[in-house]
């Protein structure tokens, strides 16, 4: 992240929009992109949303081992997997399809679209994700590897995922745009 400031302010957006769908403490947040826990930090600053378990996910092995020995608990676990593959209540997925792996924007958007089908169908209540968006008709990678969703992009990914949604766009967050879908 640019800064811990932005990051906070991105976590503060996820977890508002959380309360707001009606997610309650009983539910499993599943946090897919969780790198060394700072959504899980947050959560604990914040008791006004406390869920029953929660689970980070991590293509990283050296973030889920740091976070296994930094963050024990009965309701928090860790997994090195690159897909959910289990059902859960809510998922996050915090800035994990941010920066591109490739230059090739054709693989990237598949690549996005087709891990949030996946984590949408595997979603039970409400899925959160927040991207970088650019206003241009395409979408784009930049030479630091920044991806930014078109917003023709976007309407047609959230069309494939057919669920109600919302959009949070914030002046202190320029460019990004957080997604909740219910």
């Amino acid at each position: 992240w640019q800064s811990y400031g932005r990051q906070s302010r991105r976590f503060e957006i996820i977890v508002d929009n959380i309360i707001k769908a009606g997610v309650t403490a009983s539910d499993t947040l599943v946090d897919i992109g969780c790198g060394y826990g700072a959504f899980l930090k947050f959560l604990h600053s914040r008791k006004d949303l406390s869920p029953a378990h929660y689970c980070g996910l991590d293509i990283s092995k050296e973030m889920i081992e740091f976070c296994r020995k930094t963050y024990r608990s009965k309701n928090v676990s860790f997994f090195n997997v690159s897909n959910l593959g289990r059902y859960c209540s809510l998922s996050v997925i915090s800035g994990a399809f941010n920066r591109a792996a490739t230059r090739n924007l054709f693989k990237w958007e598949n690549y996005v679209a087709s891990n949030l089908l996946n984590i949408w169908r595997c979603t039970q209540k409400t899925m959160v994700f927040n991207m970088q968006h650019t206003p241009l008709k395409k979408s784009l990678i930049t030479n630091d590897m920044i991806y930014y969703i078109s917003e023709t992009q976007l309407s047609a990914l959230l069309d494939r995922v057919g669920a109600q949604y919302w959009l949070v766009y914030d002046a202190y967050l320029p460019n990004d745009i957080t997604i909740i879908i219910r």
